[in-house]
């Protein structure tokens, strides 16, 4: 009898913890932001999602941060497009766009700091086929 109890209290509870969710049965999840809300080119390449969650993209004006509610916009020098991201194991943030590549990283403040790789490759000429 006890057994018969409990699934009723559990069934009961469950039922009434559901109940809030009904309002999101057919609707989805995804929020679309503009590229006025972002504040940055309307064309994104690449993503990438850190350690801690945080989002990056990257965007016809430069390196997006997406914390879960501020955007931020990280722009490469020169102002180049950033094509393709990828987050290294201790959260730096690679980037390649137009004959350059190279990481961002946060310094001992929390500002993000740009360093090129591709400044180190003495005597190579970039070509684009």
């Amino acid at each position: 009898m006890s057994i018969i109890r409990i699934f009723l209290v559990f069934s009961l509870f469950t039922l009434i913890l559901n109940r809030g969710d009904c309002h999101f049965i057919g609707k989805s999840f995804v929020i679309n932001y503009s590229k006025q809300q972002y504040n940055a080119g309307n064309q994104n390449w690449s993503i990438a999602i850190n350690s801690v969650g945080n989002i990056y993209f990257g965007n016809n004006k430069g390196l997006l941060e997406f914390d879960g509610s501020n955007w931020k916009l990280l722009e490469m020098p020169e102002q180049m497009v950033v094509r393709s991201v990828a987050i290294g194991k201790d959260d730096r943030i690679f980037v390649g766009a137009f004959q350059e590549f190279g990481y961002w990283k946060k310094d001992s403040e929390g500002q993000f700091f740009y360093t090129s790789l591709s400044d180190s490759l003495e005597g190579y000429n970039f070509h684009n086929e």
